[in-house]
């Protein structure tokens, strides 16, 4: 068989290869606006599609005796382990609800790249033609979102910037520029076939007016640092195509970036941020990183668990990390991959993710290569996500320097993966259906919604505290005083799924304050300043107790302590 060639139209590895760049696809675009998490719910359920056969795909590599391969095995094998001795392994597997980036996303991600390491030369062509065309539907998304046209869950803006089909606009801008990176080196090596086929200038048109789209709705996002790629990624673009084809596409970019400044007139463009903000967009980010070195010092060699950053690093919070974001919005992830692993899986997982990206980056040719390079620098600055991430790493493992076609499968092997690909869509459909009764609850406010939502999301906390809102809502208008107990027992619930979470915490200290015991609402309040010292609501609570107890030196200490972090929030110094 010709290398590169599909295989026949019956052959198994066609219909994988082919479910493999589909997914990658509808990653990038697939929304739920029934659900509750519109963005993640749909494409973490895709991604369990792929955690099985991508196992099976690594395995297959290492047996290869792939560098690469066995290099990302020991990174997920230290990953597990991390998870198995976390103090929450639960929750370490699955990581937080709408966020998800337990040991299940770790998995999807390196899954993912061993999958693209078995990519036909067509497949990679397709998939690269699809990773532009989901850029594509993102960027003109954006642009609707931007007019404020429509309404609903897939068209709210996130402080005021277009977050496209992912969800964020940081996720939409790093797509768009591996996108743009991607666009420019199909049209450096389709000049070389151009200029023998006479489609030249088409390619040429093509890929200025996809450059102009894109850096305009990278203009919308407001992403500061990615206006910087953005040019980065132009200029040397212009270097290997050509400076007088660089010329207009350069004009065109430009173009762009003007034409979508002047559609956004409240400031939260990426040129106008750059203009107006005094600040480094990296001062806040180095505040809160500075709370992972006594993180990583409390577990060194292997961390706290995938997907437990926040528990690991909020302990150590700080006035100045506090100031960053918030006192009491804690980040759920570094915003940087190497510190979030850092805490995460220790000092081994970070060597060893570092060593699998070194080895498997060393091959990486093409396209999907300046794809990956450019979509990856996101991740040293933003989260990462079940909708790009995983893609990144498929980009990544498909960019492998040898063309040549993938060891077939034998018949139990695919037997296998075709049952683990149902087993992981078994799973996907469960999600979706339990994230759409949770949307339900959280919608109705009525106790029944939420009892069924506690029973189709077991693992983690949240559907217990919209049961517990649907009580304190029914206490509310209904008057049943029987009720608040119930609400309390129901965030009770919720704590003792995540006790390391404060915003529960102090929720349960709001409740006891207000409908149960002072003295347990303290307890509640303690806790919560033990997992964020910095928390303003738990000192707010405290100086509340006190104030209740007859301390008033104490309350007033508190009511001080408040106004360290918020001048402007009003705390009575009397009782």
């Amino acid at each position: 068989m010709p290398v590169g060639e599909w295989p026949s139209v019956a052959s198994p590895a066609r219909w994988g290869q082919s479910a493999v760049v589909a997914i990658a696809g509808l990653l990038l675009v697939v929304v739920s606006p029934q659900s509750y998490a519109t963005h993640w719910a749909p494409k973490a359920a895709l991604a369990l599609v792929l955690v099985g056969p991508g196992m099976v795909a690594l395995v297959g590599g290492a047996t290869a005796r792939d560098r690469a391969s066995i290099a990302a095995i020991v990174f997920l094998a230290i990953a597990a382990l991390a998870a198995i001795i976390s103090p929450a392994p639960l929750m370490s597997l699955v990581g937080l609800y709408n966020h998800g980036t337990g040991l299940v996303f770790v998995s999807a991600v390196v899954g993912m790249w061993a999958l693209g390491r078995r990519l036909s030369k067509t497949a990679v062509a397709h998939l690269e033609v699809v990773l532009i065309g989901a850029a594509t539907l993102n960027a003109m998304m954006m642009w609707i979102q931007n007019s404020r046209a429509f309404h609903g869950a897939v068209f709210t803006l996130i402080d005021g910037r277009p977050p496209g089909l992912l969800g964020n606009p940081v996720h939409s801008a790093a797509l768009l520029l591996g996108a743009f990176a991607l666009v420019l080196e199909r049209w450096r090596v389709a000049r070389r076939v151009a200029s023998v086929t006479g489609d030249r200038r088409a390619w040429a048109v093509g890929a200025i007016g996809l450059g102009a789209l894109f850096a305009s709705a990278l203009e919308l996002s407001g992403g500061r640092l990615g206006l910087g790629v953005l040019v980065i990624v132009a200029i040397g673009g212009a270097v290997r195509i050509g400076w007088r084809q660089a010329a207009v596409l350069l004009v065109a970019v430009g173009l762009g970036l003007g034409v979508a400044g002047l559609a956004v007139d409240d400031g939260t463009g990426a040129a106008a941020r750059v203009a107006t903000s005094g600040d480094s967009p990296l001062a806040g980010r180095i505040d809160r990183w500075r709370t992972a070195e006594p993180a990583v010092r409390a577990r060194p060699l292997l961390g706290i668990g995938p997907g437990l950053y926040r528990r690991g690093t909020s302990r150590f919070a700080t006035p100045a990390s506090a100031r960053a974001f918030g006192a009491d919005a804690l980040n759920i992830d570094a915003h940087n991959v190497v510190v979030e692993y850092a805490v995460t899986t220790g000092i081994l997982g970070v060597i060893a993710l570092l060593g699998w990206l070194f080895v498997a980056a060393r091959g990486a040719r093409g396209g999907l290569a300046w794809f990956a390079a450019a979509g990856a620098v996101s991740l040293l600055f933003q989260p990462q996500f079940i909708g790009l991430t995983p893609v990144l790493a498929l980009a990544l493992g498909a960019a492998k320097r040898e063309v040549t076609v993938p060891t077939p499968w034998s018949k139990p092997v695919v037997a296998g993966v075709i049952a683990l690909a149902v087993v992981g869509a078994g799973f996907g459909v469960a999600l979706m259906r339990a994230d759409g009764v949770e949307r339900t609850a959280d919608a109705s406010d009525q106790p029944i919604d939420g009892r069924t939502a506690v029973r189709a999301l077991p693992i983690w906390p949240l559907p217990d505290l919209t049961l517990a809102s649907a009580y304190a809502h029914v206490a509310t208008t209904e008057h049943q005083r029987g009720a608040w107990r119930q609400a309390i027992g129901a965030n009770r619930a919720a704590q003792r799924r995540d006790p390391s979470d404060p915003d529960i915490l102090n929720r349960l200290g709001d409740l006891e304050f207000a409908h149960g015991s002072a003295e347990r609402a303290r307890a509640a309040y303690e806790a919560a300043r033990f997992w964020n010292p910095q928390s303003v609501v738990a000192r707010l609570g405290l100086a509340r107790v006190e104030a209740r107890a007859g301390n008033q030196p104490a309350s007033d200490r508190w009511c001080r302590a408040v106004k360290v972090l918020a001048p402007r929030l009003h705390c009575p110094l009397r009782a």
